[in-house]
């Protein structure tokens, strides 16, 4: 691990940093999430801290632990509170709205920051300027902050070529297929925050995001641990590895083709609102589009099923459009219902 102490610095003293903070019920961890975060050897600009509806006091510690860093450093906090909750996308939506920041950084109430990582992350965007978006990887820990000896990419299976493909020319292509990077690794350029908002409810923040960037620009991905991404019983969003047994169970569970064949139709409406939006952005999400409704549309019985599901394995779609590619279309003839 390189020392923080020594990251590169940002030399553009314009550009400002926000960091959104998105908290429920995480009073036994968010105090360290916030002294991570106060400790960035590069200081952010601002913490727009988002409580959604939070029972246990997280509002109260969080705030009263930010508030004795603002006597010393010239950091802005806005808090957002709300009595009901809102959900995880409605409460980020709502908080990265609130962020004024040049970059916009995610941040989970459970994980620990490395103390470069806001420096090293604005330095990925500098030396690649139309880089909308940065992610890194991370290492996973326990509840207790115990090292599990694996990280994120290795956890979800992001090989090197993935990331070649998503650091390439045409990240939609690759993104379309799944959703791989969590909010808490980003750095979002401004243009990106512009024209993401508001995140519709049916999209997990994190995946809506990263697929608006790409629309827009490239990629940067860095296989640094930037993040200690806390695993226990109460995340939000938890982190399942994708092991082989993991993989199996996927192909045989139901299929959910209609909500993502909703999903893109919401994105392809957005993109195509979105000037300079790439040309293959576009294609991409349409083709996921109309990949996801043929699948939901699939006919019962086991046999008519069977042709449709040939027809689109030998026209490539699978491979193009699906997470686990001929494994899906191996799933959705396992789904038939008629003999």
């Amino acid at each position: 691990m390189a020392d923080p102490t020594t990251a590169t610095q940002i030399p553009n003293d314009d550009c400002t940093v926000s960091v959104v903070l998105c908290c429920f019920n995480g009073r036994a961890y968010i105090g360290d999430q916030i002294d991570s975060v106060l400790g960035q050897t590069r200081m952010p600009d601002e913490i727009i801290l988002a409580d959604d509806g939070s029972n246990d006091g997280t509002l109260d510690v969080a705030v009263e632990r930010i508030s004795r860093a603002l006597a010393s450093r010239p950091l802005r906090l806005t808090v957002l509170d709300h009595e009901r909750r809102l959900g995880v996308t409605a409460n980020f939506s709502r908080a990265i709205d609130a962020a004024s920041g040049d970059v916009v950084f995610l941040a989970d109430q459970d994980d620990v920051w490395r103390a470069d990582k806001i420096s090293t992350q604005l330095a990925d965007l500098q030396c690649k300027p139309g880089s909308m978006l940065s992610v890194s990887n991370a290492r996973l820990i326990g509840a207790d902050g115990s090292d599990r000896h694996t990280d994120l990419f290795g956890a979800i299976r992001v090989s090197a070529r993935d990331i070649e493909s998503i650091t390439g020319e045409s990240p939609s292509a690759w993104l379309v297929r799944r959703s791989v990077f969590p909010g808490m690794t980003f750095a979002l350029r401004r243009r990106v925050v512009e024209c993401a908002l508001p995140i519709p409810p049916l999209w997990p923040h994190d995946y809506w995001l990263s697929l608006i960037a790409a629309s827009l620009g490239s990629i940067t991905v860095s296989t640094e641990h930037l993040v200690d991404y806390r695993q226990h019983e109460s995340n939000t969003v938890g982190l399942v590895p994708h092991t082989t047994a993991y993989r199996i169970g996927r192909v045989r569970s139901e299929r959910t083709a209609e909500l993502y064949a909703t999903r893109f139709s919401v994105l392809r409406e957005r993109l195509s609102a979105i000037p300079n939006a790439e040309i293959g952005a576009l294609a991409a999400v349409e083709g996921k589009s109309r990949f996801e409704a043929r699948r939901a549309a699939l006919h019962p019985n086991r046999v008519r099923r069977s042709l449709q599901i040939s027809a689109m394995a030998m026209a490539g779609s699978y491979s193009r459009y699906a997470s686990n590619g001929v494994a899906n279309g191996v799933r959705d003839a396992l789904s038939a219902g008629g003999a």
